[in-house]
C-alpha cells in the first residue's frame, strides 16, 4: 500500500505491546495486571521471543520502504514507576529490557491518554505524563514521538481533560523544556471527539498546533486542521 508513497512513512510497531501478555497468559483476561507490563519468569520467554522478531520487523519496513522511520510505541505508564528486582522488572526497568530495540529505531513513540484530571489522578495529568515520558526517553538520544493522544480513550473520553490538558501545554515553559529534550512529534489520535468544539478543545488544539509547529526543528503530524 505504501510502497510509492512520495513522503516519509513512520511505523509505531506494536503500540502498547506490554499489555499483550495478559491475555496469553490467562485466558479469561480477568486479570491482567498480573502479566502486564512486567518481564519475569512467567513473561519472559515471551519478550525474549518478541524481541528478535520486533528487529525481523524492522528489517522487512526498511527493505519495502527504505525512507521509513520506524520506533516502538511504549505505553506511556511506563515511564512514571520503576520496579527493579531480581524476580521482576517493570516500568522504566521493563522498557530497558528492549535496548536492543530501541537502538536499532529511527524513533521512539509512547502514548498518553489518561481520562482523569490532574487533580483526579494524584497530580497526574498527561501533560504530567507525557513530560515523565521525554524525560526519561532523552538519554537515548533519538528523536521522540507522542505517538496517540486522546484523553480517556477507549473508556470515556472527557473534552474536560483534553481543556485542561492543551491550556497547560500551551504554557511556554512546558512547551520549551519538551521540545528541548527532543519530543518531534504530537499526534492527536482522534478527531471525532473535538469537532464540536466543546469545551473549545477543537480552538485549542489548533492554536496549541501553531505553537508546536513553531520551532524549526520540531515535527508535527497534523491529524486536526481547522479550515478558515
Amino acid at each position: 500500500m505504501l510502497a510509492d508513497y512520495p513522503q516519509t512513512v513512520y511505523f509505531v510497531l506494536a503500540t502498547e505491546f506490554s499489555t499483550y501478555p495478559a491475555c496469553r497468559y490467562d485466558l479469561s483476561c480477568r486479570n491482567p495486571l498480573a502479566y502486564s507490563d512486567r518481564y519475569n519468569a512467567i513473561t519472559r520467554e515471551y519478550y525474549d521471543r518478541l524481541i528478535p522478531h520486533l528487529l525481523e520487523a524492522f528489517a522487512v519496513v526498511r527493505r519495502r520502504c527504505p525512507w521509513a522511520q520506524v520506533g516502538l510505541g511504549f505505553g506511556g505508564w511506563l515511564a512514571t514507576f520503576d520496579v527493579n528486582t531480581p524476580e521482576e522488572k517493570a516500568g522504566r526497568s521493563f522498557i530497558r529490557i528492549f535496548d536492543p530495540v530501541i537502538h536499532a529505531s529511527d524513533w521512539i513513540f509512547f502514548q498518553s491518554m489518561i481520562g482523569r484530571r490532574a487533580h483526579e489522578n494524584e497530580g497526574l495529568g498527561n501533560p504530567d505524563q507525557i513530560r515523565m515520558n521525554v524525560e526519561f526517553f532523552q538519554g537515548y538520544g533519538k528523536p521522540i514521538g507522542l505517538a496517540h493522544y486522546n484523553p480517556g480513550l477507549p473508556y470515556a473520553e472527557r473534552l474536560d481533560v483534553m481543556q485542561e490538558d492543551l491550556l497547560r501545554m500551551m504554557d511556554p515553559d512546558w512547551l520549551n523544556t519538551i521540545r528541548g529534550q527532543g519530543l518531534r512529534l504530537f499526534a492527536f489520535m482522534r478527531y471525532g471527539p473535538m469537532k464540536g468544539n466543546g469545551y473549545g478543545v477543537l480552538d485549542l488544539a489548533a492554536a496549541f498546533a501553531g505553537q508546536f509547529r513553531g520551532a524549526p526543528t520540531c515535527l508535527y503530524l497534523p491529524l486536526i486542521l481547522r479550515s478558515p
